[in-house]
């Protein structure tokens, strides 16, 4: 799985290495935890678009959890 353009200046691109099969969950938080972005990605797809566009210039942690397993990282949000 890979979260991209990272930086971004709004939407990022959640990409699956395969069709998924089971609906995932993403959530977005700032770095003092507050929920930014949670969202259910629908299982039947390998690419999902998301919009960070309303939120502040920073870095945020997503989680992704599908299937009893779950994947982290950080994106960051800038305007140019």
């Amino acid at each position: 799985m890979s979260v991209f353009p990272n930086p971004t200046e709004g939407d990022v691109s959640v990409v699956f290495t395969s069709v998924t099969t089971d609906d995932a969950h993403i959530v977005v938080r700032d770095l003092l935890g507050q929920i930014v972005l949670d969202r259910v990605l629908t299982a039947g797809a390998s690419i999902y678009s998301l919009s960070l566009g309303s939120v502040e210039n920073g870095t945020y942690i997503y989680q992704i959890s599908m299937s009893g397993n779950a994947a982290s990282g950080k994106v960051i949000k800038i305007n140019k």
